[in-house]
């Protein structure tokens, strides 16, 4: 049993746009319209589902990430657990700053900095040496 029952058929019909419109673009070589489900629509998706302000979804989502960016560096052994937690507090006042200048900005604006580390993420278990296994 699901705890969010209410908003699983909505990612069920949207998981099966998905594959549809997938199903569609190699039927037409590659010409077709694929739909990307990337981390931050698909989270900010989810939390609209469930009722959260768009506000409360966008600072999670950073706040998610920076977290997840310095549990990281823990784990590479180039910060310790104490210092990353000090570093997270530090830092949550330029997180803050950051959110007010670029929240809510439309789909056109989004745009990707480090395209090459994100082909290697996708092949990561492909990888003869990993960073981690999971």
């Amino acid at each position: 049993m699901s705890v969010f029952e209410e908003i699983l058929p909505t990612l069920k019909a949207m998981k099966d746009k998905v594959r549809r419109s997938q199903e569609e673009n190699d039927k037409n070589d590659g010409t077709g319209s694929l739909i990307h489900l990337h981390h931050a629509p698909l989270f900010g998706m989810i939390l609209g589902l469930l009722g959260m302000d768009t506000m409360v979804a966008q600072r999670a989502f950073l706040f998610i990430n920076l977290r997840d960016l310095l549990s990281a560096a823990t784990r590479l052994g180039v910060v310790g657990p104490l210092e990353a937690a000090q570093m997270m507090h530090r830092v949550s006042g330029e997180a803050e700053s950051i959110l007010g200048r670029y929240a809510n900005k439309p789909v056109r604006d989004a745009y990707q900095t480090s395209p090459i580390i994100d082909v290697i993420q996708g092949v990561h278990d492909d990888l003869f040496s990993r960073l981690f296994r999971s």
